[in-house]
């Protein structure tokens, strides 16, 4: 791994404002809200509040069916995680909503989702390598989300007295732009270092375009001084040769607060049937990862 280190300076660019922002859709399952969970959205809410919507959904000919229940009763046991999530979050005198849905829990996160929104979602690290022919609902829910999804590890702890580091997977596309954009603002709003990650395929070092790198730059250093706030930019080249570019990324992220990657668009069947390099990242990742759609 090599790295330059470059500090922001003013520059001249429109502020980067999240003031329109909308807000956090949490998905929750019967076990109501993870420990990991919570404890990043206390974290981040202290910098980015914003009105929580927390969705538990049961499908309703299934799961209602499985424990015997009518619709009545049904209403009634797919409503209970999401109240006691959202008491846990009020403890932290956070605005949360519960929204109980009778039907799929991803096509319920997505229809909830507005511009402007992020879906947070929890994952067990390690517990998955593989996915069945039905798409998990982590799956289905990075492949069709139009806005920002958070994985979060079930168990994370913000590490207490380490630097923060905002890291975003780049390659030499454009399609990682939106990914890199958000990446940027966190970091300086956070007052984070930011990494910006290059994934080699090979052995040899890769190879950094100038033009785009100056780009992404002055982007950092635009939205630095129009915040405010002080901004440290480290180039960082990995290898994905040996453990895959996924790994190599995850390896990289290891001890930071957020990982960002772009999600680019697959075909259909491609969504059904393989498993993209930011899904693998969000199955064995230690730190957050934000996955911004392309």
């Amino acid at each position: 791994m090599s790295a330059t280190g470059i500090s922001a300076e003013s520059g001249v660019g429109s502020p980067c404002d999240r003031s329109g922002e909308g807000r956090l859709i949490v998905g929750v399952d019967d076990d109501g809200i993870p420990e990991g969970v919570l404890r990043w959205i206390v974290n981040r809410s202290s910098v980015f509040p914003r009105p929580i919507l927390v969705v538990h959904a049961w499908h309703t000919a299934g799961r209602a069916a499985l424990f015997g229940l009518d619709r009545e009763n049904a209403e009634a046991a797919v409503a209970q995680p999401a109240a006691v999530a959202v008491a846990e979050l009020r403890q932290h005198q956070l605005d949360a909503t519960a929204m109980p849905i009778l039907g799929g829990a991803a096509e319920a996160l997505l229809s909830q989702a507005e511009a402007g929104d992020e879906i947070v979602l929890g994952v067990v690290e390690g517990r998955s390598t593989r996915h069945s022919v039905l798409p998990s609902v982590v799956h289905e829910v990075l492949h069709h989300a139009d806005c920002p999804v958070v994985i979060v590890p079930t168990m994370w702890r913000p590490r207490i007295g380490a630097v923060l580091q905002v890291l975003v997977g780049v390659d030499d596309s454009t399609r990682s732009r939106a990914a890199e954009a958000w990446a940027i603002e966190e970091a300086a709003r956070l007052g984070a270092d930011l990494q910006l990650v290059y994934v080699g395929l090979d052995n040899e070092p890769v190879a950094l375009r100038t033009g785009r790198d100056s780009t992404l730059l002055a982007e950092a250093r635009s939205c630095a001084a129009a915040l405010g706030l002080p901004l440290t930019i480290t180039v960082v080249e990995v290898s994905g040769i040996e453990r895959g570019s996924a790994l190599a990324l995850v390896e990289a992220a290891r001890d930071a607060y957020a990982l960002v990657l772009g999600n680019h668009r697959a075909s259909w069947l491609a969504k059904v049937t393989q498993m993209s390099i930011t899904e693998r990242a969000a199955w064995n990742t230690s730190c957050p990862i934000v996955v911004v759609p392309s």
